[in-house]
């Protein structure tokens, strides 16, 4: 610790961010996500903001080579970089130990530096959470959770039943982790309702203007694309292009899309074209599986600029996913596609489901069907009308719905609305506790 930070005067209102596995600002060609650009709203609104990371990039796999651990962005922006063992896999042991060393390191320099008006940390990872957590009750601090992810409920439908036994200690010592961050919030945000109604759930209370869900969400790009569709039909020359945004993880499907590639190509079509990106544990997979199909292109992993590109090319978003966060999900990709108009094709149930019916934006597939997907692909690669009018939709939508300074103008109000807020209730009582010690009721989520 320096004494320069040490001596940070932190204007007011300031906040603290608890993020751990997002690009930072100091990476090279940073494509910001969620925490990133909430820094900057907050600090365009007159907060200071200190951003607690980890110096692990959760992408990469690679530690950052950033010497300090305090980094001043710009007046008012201040990353500290928590230091941790890292890891090679999303769900692993290694994982936890790493998050464990990053709370551990919070905890030991939280208390070196001016405390701030409010904590907003994001849920994963579990341990900085109540880290933080427990920092903001010891100083009475008002403290929000941003729920990102269900852990550790979605743990089961990564194993084998009989690996499900064998993790069951680990899911129960988390489901007691998470109620005890819940029920000490003064709020909850998530990014889609059904997360949202889960971690009010484990809160035991019911839900409160305090708890809101504000979308992803994604900016408009410089250059708005024009949709230029073929008149009559696609061609080799001008094909359909499906894009595939991807971090590679076991969360995504994109054996489905490779499926239906071969069959596509079996059966002569060569108007539709694939392009995957990113560079996650399960590309090397996907590579091998599509060994001979020249209708697929990995483009590893590429900056912000080129994707842009990339997205003002292609016509269809695929969103195809499977295992537990399914049932929870409202990622970032639907307001990546619909920022440049795609149409969406979907295996996701719940809420994307829902947007994409009502709006007429696409279509939806069981999970894990490439037979279906093949299907929908032949029908828009015959009716460029309907991809247009789909796209001409996306762009409704986007504006409405899924544009980024509008989602994150109202979060900073939120926030704001929240610095002076206290615990709801000093000894919560649990109307409808999840957690329990039935491993018959674990078995069945």
């Amino acid at each position: 610790m320096t004494e320069k930070a040490c001596n940070i005067k932190a204007r007011s209102p300031s906040i603290w961010l608890l993020q751990d596995g997002e690009p930072l600002p100091i990476d090279q060609e940073p494509r910001l996500l969620r925490t990133g650009i909430l820094a900057e709203r907050l600090i365009d609104t007159g907060f200071s903001v200190t951003w607690w990371a980890s110096r692990f990039n959760h992408s990469l796999k690679t530690h950052r080579k950033h010497a300090k651990t305090f980094c001043e962005l710009k007046n008012g922006y201040q990353l500290y970089l928590l230091d941790g063992p890292g890891y090679k896999k999303n769900i692993s042991l290694s994982r936890i130990g790493h998050h464990r060393h990053c709370a551990a390191n919070f905890t030991r320099l939280a208390g070196m530096l001016p405390k701030p008006n409010i904590i907003l940390a994001s849920y994963p990872s579990p341990e900085l959470c109540h880290a933080g957590k427990t920092f903001a009750k010891k100083h009475s601090i008002p403290f929000i959770i941003d729920v990102r992810d269900p852990w550790p409920d979605i743990f089961p439908q990564y194993f084998s039943l009989i690996a499900r036994w064998a993790t069951y200690p680990l899911v129960y010592y988390y489901r007691r982790m998470f109620r005890s961050i819940a029920a000490e919030a003064i709020g909850i945000v998530s990014v889609s309702k059904a997360m949202l109604k889960w971690a009010i759930n484990y809160s035991g209370r019911k839900e409160s203007n305090a708890d809101q869900v504000f979308y992803i969400g994604y900016d408009i790009p410089a250059v708005q694309r024009k949709i230029e569709i073929p008149d009559r039909h696609f061609t080799e020359e001008t094909p359909l292009i499906c894009l595939f945004i991807s971090t590679g993880g076991r969360s995504y499907d994109g054996t489905t899309m490779i499926e239906a590639a071969r069959l596509l190509e079996a059966r002569g079509e060569r108007r539709i074209r694939f392009m995957i990106t990113g560079d996650g544990e399960m590309h090397s997979t996907w590579i091998k599986q599509a060994s001979g199909l020249k209708s697929i292109t990995f483009t590893g992993w590429i900056s912000h600029q080129e994707l842009q590109a990339l997205l003002s090319k292609a016509h269809v978003g695929l969103i195809l996913m499977h295992g537990g966060i399914t049932r929870f999900w409202l990622g970032n990709k639907i307001a990546e596609y619909l920022s440049t108009f795609l149409v969406l094709i979907n295996n996701v149930p719940g809420e994307p489901e829902e947007i994409i019916k009502n709006n007429q934006i696409g279509a939806v597939i069981r999970p894990k069907d490439p037979a279906a997907l093949t299907a929908i692909l032949k029908g828009l690669v015959n009716a460029p009308h309907m991809v247009k009018q789909y796209m001409e939709n996306s762009r409704k939508v986007f504006f409405e719905v899924f544009e980024r300074e509008k989602i994150y103008e109202n979060y900073v109000k939120y926030l704001d609305q929240h610095l002076n807020g206290s615990k709801i209730r000093d000894t919560p009582q649990y109307d409808n506790p999840v957690e329990t010690t039935s491993c018959k009721r674990w078995r069945h989520i």
